[in-house]
């Protein structure tokens, strides 16, 4: 009996110890192939693309563009830079209402979905100045090119 529960320690501390110079392994490959692990990012850049579509014009990039256009849709897109964000002091004050409300004795359903639908409102606001800017970069195409968006949307939806 002893002998099984001693080879069943020795299994299982050898796994462990497998699986974790498994995982130190992978993390060293990671780092070396330049990827970084999520837990010693900054908090801005979490859940961001890690800078890759920086200069993309939303989708715009694979058209052949003239320069001019190319101009106009930086232009554009520099004018919506900064109104598609929350300010860190827009963030702090959310966080601490809903703070207040998670820490108050009786949760408040009204001021809940107030809250709630102040998100929902500026979160609309952002996406209808993103869905502008968006119309204004399609107009600055020609049909040829509208016809090749067009294309290329259809193949990235039948992924």
């Amino acid at each position: 009996m002893k002998t099984k529960t001693i080879g069943a320690i020795i299994i299982a501390t050898t796994l462990s110890l497998g699986g974790l110079s498994y995982a130190v392994a992978g993390n060293q490959d990671g780092a070396q192939n330049g990827k970084q692990d999520c837990s010693m990012m900054d908090k801005k850049q979490r859940g961001k693309h890690h800078g890759k579509h920086k200069n993309k014009q939303m989708g715009f990039e694979k058209l052949n563009l003239s320069a001019e256009q190319k101009q106009e849709m930086k232009s554009i897109m520099s004018s919506q830079k900064g109104k598609n964000t929350k300010s860190d002091s827009e963030r702090q004050a959310q966080r601490a209402e809903m703070q207040a409300l998670m820490h108050a004795e009786v949760f408040d359903e009204a001021k809940a979905k107030e809250l709630i639908n102040k998100q929902q409102t500026k979160k609309g606001e952002r996406k209808l100045a993103k869905m502008k800017a968006k119309h204004q970069m399609f107009q600055l195409l020609t049909d040829e090119q509208k016809a090749q968006y067009a294309e290329m949307q259809m193949q990235r939806k039948n992924r």
